[in-house]
């Protein structure tokens, strides 16, 4: 163990607001539990789900249980033989919504396609490292799909001004 390992670290939202800072990159939470820090997408998309606008589980490749603590129910797409598990679809969906850094389960969006279900992906297509962006471009993306060159949050807030949702 190196010293710089044992020095004692500033805690978790510490160090990311402190990296962020040093590119210029102001963050704000906007709740927090005991243990993690909820954004802002969290509390949209719950409050689209209680709208009745979202439906289903969210199927997420993240362990932290985040859209669980916004009461959201989950489904873990990740496993670590790495294949994907199956994606059940509630009867009412009417499409897919594929928000993330380059989220990307083709077995997921495949099977909402075989269902007829549209998919939308919320991606930037890219990401800015060290101020130089780089082209990411989704690679899970098919013919009739709809791509959203943006951020998640303000994707999310645009989407639930549209549908007239608060949160």
């Amino acid at each position: 163990m190196t010293a710089q390992m044992r020095r004692r670290q500033a805690p978790g939202w510490d160090r990311v607001h402190e990296a962020a800072a040093q590119h210029g990159i102001e963050l704000t939470a906007v709740r927090e539990t005991d243990t993690h820090i909820l954004y802002e997408a969290h509390w949209v998309l719950k409050a689209l789900h209680d709208a009745g606008h979202a439906v289903g589980p969210v199927a997420t490749h993240n362990f932290d249980r985040l859209f669980a603590r916004a009461s959201l129910p989950e489904a873990f797409m990740r496993r670590y033989d790495q294949r994907t598990p199956h994606m059940e679809y509630p009867p009412e969906a009417r499409s897919l919504l594929v928000v993330g850094l380059h989220a990307d389960r083709r077995s997921v969006q495949q099977r909402a396609r075989e269902l007829g279900l549209r998919v939308f992906f919320v991606d930037t297509e890219g990401i800015t490292e060290n101020g130089v962006h780089k082209e990411y471009l989704i690679e899970g993306a098919r013919a009739g799909d709809v791509i959203v060159r943006s951020e998640a949050i303000p994707a999310l807030r645009r989407l639930a001004e549209l549908l007239k949702v608060e949160y």
